[in-house]
């Protein structure tokens, strides 16, 4: 999957501020903020594509916003309504017919304020992008592999300064577990931690001990593996071998109930990406580990799904 840069400014989107606005209380609350943007005449956005938006024309210049790329609504999808279309992933939504732009769905997971951007003259002048290119002139282009993680790194650091002074949101620090105890009743029945359930700091141990197990058996396989959890891109290792590439989802859980949540990127992955793999482990605190694989599509054909939460939105009338 591709990193692609998305352009904002103030002439084209002057509701800008407002947009970012609704964004950061909807990820603040635990949901990500869906946005539908142009991305040019280009037909090679895919579902499950990381995104960053920069703000353009006007300083400061840089990124305001990091997300994926998601399936929009069938109703919606070009490719289900003209056979011109049908080569286009499911991402598409909307066509300009004026000057033949496209327009794909996008979740933001994090965002800053417009006037707070990471700025790209800072990270220009880092010697670490060396070789990078930030002078994108159209939406929708891909960023170098190569820094993809370390711009990652300085977003995350931004992004955590910035929520201190009520700047900024992300859903790295609004856990899904945050969510089901508002949503829950009081006698809802108690199951396993990790994977979502029971308290973030608990959380946090066992995914970091899933991972650290899951890359280990990797490793000893003789894989390359890539941390990319900075990214938020519906998985967590990038493990490549031979010309062989998996994308790998990790869950852990305390106890031996393979039950665990899923976000909406990690199910699109699932969904549209053939290299996608989810790996469960199981009493992942204990001696005795259980690990567990499926592929995207054993995924879906071998367990349920159940919405734990919702976005409502008012109607237009």
């Amino acid at each position: 999957m591709a990193t692609r840069i998305f352009l904002c400014n103030r002439t084209d989107n002057s509701s800008i501020n407002d947009l970012i606005k609704e964004a950061i209380c909807s990820i603040n609350k635990g949901y990500p903020y869906r946005v539908f943007w142009e991305c040019g005449d280009i037909k090679t956005v895919k579902t499950g594509d990381v995104v960053f938006f920069k703000r353009t024309q006007d300083k400061p210049l840089g990124y305001f916003a990091s997300g994926v790329v998601v399936a929009a609504h069938p109703e919606e999808q070009l490719r289900l309504q003209q056979d011109l279309y049908k080569n286009l992933d499911t991402c598409y939504s909307g066509i300009d017919e004026s000057n033949g732009n496209f327009y794909v769905d996008i979740e933001w997971n994090s965002c800053v304020d417009f006037e707070e951007p990471l700025r790209a003259d800072l990270l220009k002048a880092n010697h670490r992008f060396s070789g990078a290119y930030f002078d994108h002139r159209e939406s929708g282009g891909s960023f170098k592999e190569e820094y993809v993680c370390l711009l990652a790194e300085f977003w995350d650091k931004h992004i955590e300064k910035l929520i201190g002074h009520r700047k900024g949101a992300s859903l790295k620090a609004t856990t899904p577990s945050s969510i089901q105890e508002r949503k829950e009743p009081e006698s809802a029945i108690p199951i396993s931690s990790g994977a979502g359930f029971g308290n973030s700091d608990s959380n946090r141990e066992i995914e970091q001990i899933a991972i650290e197990t899951v890359t280990a058996q990797y490793k000893q396989q003789g894989w390359h593996v890539e941390s990319v959890e900075r990214i938020k891109c519906g998985y967590d290792l990038r493990c490549v071998k031979e010309g062989k590439r998996e994308d790998v989802e990790v869950k852990g859980v305390s106890g031996t109930d393979l039950s665990f949540i899923l976000t909406a990127g990690e199910l699109s992955q699932a969904e549209q990406n053939s290299n996608f793999v989810l790996w469960a482990v199981t009493s992942a605190q204990s001696k005795d580990k259980h690990l567990h694989q499926w592929s995207g599509i054993e995924l879906l054909k071998s367990f349920n799904f159940n919405p734990i939460a919702f976005k409502a939105k008012l109607k237009e009338l």
